[in-house]
């Protein structure tokens, strides 16, 4: 599988060049399922998604694949390019559940974080008619544990959840991909 991507003049849209031996490149071989419900070969769709990465800007993505001509099968143009989308948009929903999920593990997390840090600003303040340096200490670490116990749940909610959301983004443009199918003439 050889793999090219070209910009096109305007700018805004993408033409990625896939050169196969054969269209069954472009499926999973083990899934044993009818053509239109088949996945995608791995190494196809990491493909796609890396030229996305490395255009991210652009606005339409055309897909051309060039298979010689001896290798032409039953599956055609239409097929191949439905059967694309229907990969990518599944991908859309598990990264928007994926999305969801960071977000709701944040939102549970601020809420046992703030229970627990009011939880140690309590202890703490128990520990304010102690004095001495071990009182002090013991003070000190308690409010830090309480403060470090939102770290995680704020990490979900103002981070974690972006790269996905970024990927999401090319999958959409990808789940829109035109396909197109080039027969080659095949080399002696």
């Amino acid at each position: 599988m050889s793999f090219r991507a070209v910009r096109t003049s305007e700018g805004q849209d993408l033409e990625v060049v896939l050169s196969l031996r054969s269209p069954d490149q472009v499926f999973d071989l083990r899934d044993p399922s009818p053509f239109r419900e088949k996945d995608l070969d791995d190494d196809f769709a990491r493909y796609l998604l890396v030229a996305m990465e490395e255009e991210p800007e652009s606005k339409n993505v055309q897909l051309k694949i060039q298979i010689p001509i001896g290798s032409l099968s039953h599956f055609s143009q239409n097929d191949i390019e439905q059967a694309i989308r229907d990969y990518y948009s599944f991908e859309i929903q598990s990264l928007t559940g994926e999305i969801r999920s960071i977000l709701s593990e944040g939102r549970w997390g601020l809420l046992l974080g703030i229970s627990f840090l009011f939880a140690c600003q309590f202890g703490a303040y128990l520990l304010a008619d102690h004095e001495g340096f071990l009182a002090e200490a013991i003070k000190q670490g308690i409010e830090i544990l309480g403060w470090v116990a939102l770290w995680n749940p704020i990490n979900h909610l103002l981070y974690e959840w972006w790269p996905v959301l970024q990927k999401r983004q090319l999958v959409e443009k990808l789940s829109r991909i035109t396909v197109c199918v080039e027969a080659l003439p095949t080399q002696s």
